[in-house]
């Protein structure tokens, strides 16, 4: 039995509900380990690529991917692209943005996580989907750097 992300958020959910303060899942090598009170404990990933499958990437993203600054999910939850679902999102590509500026949210534990620009320049790529799931340190985007923006 494989977990997906609605099984996930069930467990989310009902973790932060309950009077539970901590919480380690192991599902043949899948581990997680959740506590409320605001640390976050590193947990050794005994599997390389579940359950997340990264494809191998075409070689003129991997260029551009090399020339530009990594925005990172600092955090594993779902992205979201707008503050909701009738507002435009928070950037394109092609868009100038300073640094500090929001690009997306992550949602985890109901909370809302405001993902800020790393640098000034422009978005090359928006590598993630309104509504993906997201790993810790994933790349969400990418920002070209330019200087005078």
């Amino acid at each position: 039995m494989e977990l997906n992300r609605e099984d996930l958020e069930k467990i989310l959910d009902r973790f932060e509900d309950s009077k539970l303060n901590e919480l380690e899942l192991k599902q043949g090598d899948f581990c997680i380990r959740l506590k409320k009170d605001g640390n976050v404990e590193p947990v050794q990933n005994k599997v390389q690529a579940a359950p997340f499958i990264r494809e191998e990437k075409p070689e003129d993203e991997k260029k551009e991917e090399s020339e530009a600054v990594a925005v990172k999910a600092p955090l594993v939850g779902t992205f979201y692209a707008a503050p909701d679902p009738h507002s435009e999102p928070y950037v394109k590509e092609g868009q100038v943005v300073k640094k500090g500026e929001i690009v997306g949210l992550i949602e985890a534990m109901k909370m809302m996580n405001e993902i800020p620009a790393k640098c000034d320049g422009v978005i090359s790529r928006i590598a993630v989907k309104n509504g993906d799931f997201v790993a810790y340190d994933q790349e969400l985007l990418y920002i070209r750097e330019a200087a005078n923006v």
